[in-house]
């Protein structure tokens, strides 16, 4: 028989507890997201995208049809198979959603609304969804708003930092491993005095106000780092401009996108 410390797995199943409460700030079930999302909620589900919840069967309604894995994927005339990431399956409806149209809320189809149900004409309505000018629209505002939060820069006086390209979604433990092994590289060229006198600024994320990172911040920035839960607090919408907001970002963007990216690989070359 193997004996444990309870206090220490007590101790460490309310530190995983608190990570998880902090971070989840909405269901990953779309039947159960308001119908507008806040600003903090869609940026939290851009980087926290849920499951499409794939289940071995589905219940069936009265005329006997259900839901099929089948759908998660498309296949084209050319025979090529597409995955849909996209489409999210609700258990507590029975329904399907598209994620980046529930997302952002401003189009016509019940895959952006109230979810799908229809089980016997499925195929034919998503077909025509993805070809509609409003999921499209939805489906490019998604893919830059998941380019923009994956990558971190920073400014001090007038040294750039980074970009630091980071995982499509980032976790708590990822971003204190950036913070370990990465950032302290990136600061290589800035000259010590600088450094010592330089704060931290974070965004609105959830993995940059976890308890562990916190706790980071506390040691290696006392009283030096502003963001949601920190020493000086910070909005995050906040109307006060930031270096970074009232001119780099707009700069990176005007470059990035002068021509139209090919690949995610274009995308980090550019």
């Amino acid at each position: 028989m193997q004996v444990t410390d309870s206090t220490e797995t007590t101790k460490k199943h309310t530190l995983e507890t608190e990570i998880f409460s902090e971070e989840k700030l909405i269901s990953d079930d779309p039947a159960k997201w308001p119908s507008r999302l806040s600003n903090s909620e869609v940026q939290y589900l851009v980087q926290n995208k849920p499951n499409c919840r794939i289940q071995l069967s589905y219940p069936t309604d009265s005329n006997g049809r259900s839901f099929s894995n089948t759908y998660f994927t498309r296949k084209f005339k050319n025979g090529k198979i597409c995955d849909r990431s996209r489409l999210l399956y609700s258990p507590s409806q029975n329904r399907i959603f598209c994620f980046c149209c529930k997302l952002f809320a401003n189009c016509n189809s019940t895959l952006g609304n109230d979810g799908f149900y229809d089980w016997q004409h499925a195929s034919r309505h998503l077909a025509r969804h993805e070809k509609g000018p409003g999921h499209i629209q939805n489906f490019k505002k998604w893919i830059n708003l998941t380019t923009a939060f994956k990558m971190e820069t920073g400014m001090i006086d007038e040294y750039l930092i980074g970009p630091h390209i980071l995982p499509h979604h980032i976790t708590a433990q990822q971003f204190l491993q950036f913070l370990n092994n990465d950032l302290f590289d990136l600061l290589q060229d800035v000259p010590l005095n600088l450094r010592y006198d330089s704060w931290l600024q974070l965004n609105g994320c959830p993995a940059h106000s976890a308890r562990i990172v916190r706790d980071w911040l506390n040691q290696s920035y006392p009283e030096k780092w502003i963001s949601r839960w920190g020493p000086v607090g910070w909005l995050a919408r906040s109307p006060d401009l930031t270096p970074l907001d009232f001119y780099l970002w707009g700069k990176i963007k005007n470059e990035v996108y002068s021509t139209p990216i090919e690949s995610r690989e274009h995308l980090i070359q550019r």
